[in-house]
C-alpha cells in the first residue's frame, strides 16, 4: 500500500466545517484532513464572494 502525505497551510476567508471535525471556533490547529474533504472546503470558501 503507498500513502501520500503533504503539508500546506492554508488560509481561509470564512468560517467552513470539515466532516469528522470538531474544534472551538477560532482555534488554530494543524490537523489531518484528506484532500477532497480539503477541497471541498476550499471551494465553498471561494464562492462566498468577495468581501
Amino acid at each position: 500500500m503507498t500513502i501520500r502525505s503533504r503539508r500546506e497551510a492554508v488560509h481561509s476567508k470564512h468560517s467552513f466545517r470539515i466532516r469528522g471535525i470538531e474544534a472551538a471556533c477560532g482555534a488554530t490547529e494543524m490537523l489531518s484532513i484528506g484532500s477532497i474533504d480539503l477541497a471541498n472546503a476550499q471551494a465553498a470558501d471561494a464562492s462566498i464572494g468577495h468581501d
